[in-house]
Formats: C-alpha cells, sequence, structure tokens
C-alpha cells in the first residue's frame, strides 16, 4: 500500500488549507525584512477623498447582508465533490475558512504597510488604509455571513452546503 492510498482527500485538503495559511504568514515575514515599498509616487490619490477608504469595508459587509457565500461556486463544488468524495468542497473551504484569511492578512498588511511605509510625504495612508478596510470589510462580512446561516468556514453539519 503507497502513500497515495493513506492520504484521504480530507486529510490532504487540510494539508493544503495549513499551508495556504502558514506560505501567506511567512509572505508578511520576509516582507517585514524587506526594504520599505515605494509608496511614495503615490500623489494623484491626495485629490480622492478619504471615504474612499472606506468603500471595502462597506462593499463587503453589505454584500453579505443579500448576497450567499463568495466562494461557493456551484458547478465547481459539484465537480470537485463528484471527483473527491461528497462534502470535500465546503470541508476544504471549512479548513482554509478564506474569509477569516483575507481579512486577516489584509490587517496584518495594512499594520505592515503603516510601519513601513509612514512619513513625511509619503501618502502611506491610502494603501494601507485601503487594506485595512478590505480587511475590516471581510471580517464583518464573515460574521454577517455566518449570522444568516451561509458561512462555509463554520463547523460543519450533517449537509454540504447544497443549499447555498
Amino acid at each position: 500500500m503507497g502513500l497515495r492510498a493513506t492520504v484521504s482527500p480530507m486529510r490532504l485538503g487540510k494539508a493544503i488549507a495549513i499551508l495556504i495559511w502558514v506560505l501567506s504568514l511567512l509572505g508578511l515575514v520576509v516582507e517585514l525584512y524587506s526594504p520599505p515599498s515605494t509608496m511614495r509616487d503615490l500623489r494623484f490619490v491626495e485629490a480622492l477623498p478619504k471615504a474612499v477608504l472606506l468603500f471595502p469595508a462597506v462593499f463587503l459587509t453589505v454584500g453579505s447582508l443579500w448576497g450567499r457565500y463568495p466562494f461557493d461556486w456551484p458547478r465547481l463544488r459539484m465537480w470537485v465533490d463528484r471527483k473527491r468524495g461528497d462534502g470535500t468542497y465546503a470541508r476544504f473551504f471549512h479548513d482554509l475558512k478564506p474569509m477569516l484569511l483575507m481579512g486577516v492578512m489584509a490587517i496584518a498588511g495594512a499594520v505592515l504597510c503603516w510601519f513601513q511605509g509612514y512619513g513625511p510625504g509619503a501618502p502611506a495612508y491610502w494603501p494601507c488604509g485601503f487594506n485595512f478596510s478590505c480587511g475590516i470589510g471581510f471580517l464583518l462580512g464573515r460574521v454577517v455571513l455566518a449570522r444568516r446561516g451561509l458561512l462555509m468556514e463554520s463547523p460543519l453539519s450533517s449537509s454540504t452546503h447544497s443549499d447555498l
């Protein structure tokens, strides 16, 4: 019996999800020790109203009020479940928690951005603020979807989220 026979699709999905989280967080560590990015050439955005920074947070949160889970693509879900077994798609998103991942990474990226890019003459608040707003939007959207019972990242029930 080879290695392929001992690794179930469910365990493989969890391993891939953990790998994505680790690589994402390692990317932030690498960015922390790299030279500051060139955010100094963003003078054109200073003419925009600062309220634009709120758009991602508002859009992602409000979109969750009447939308469905953004990472549930029924045709892809059916294909994956047919190839790898019922519930594989839902379990992968339960393990990966992409809305949480994006929220955490965006907020951590914003903090890193402020840490590296804020200085005299650098409108670092634009890219940093936009990232922060995206992070807040993903996290608030996640809460809204969970309250509506549409969050595939929540603990799995007996259903495979086929009603989404």
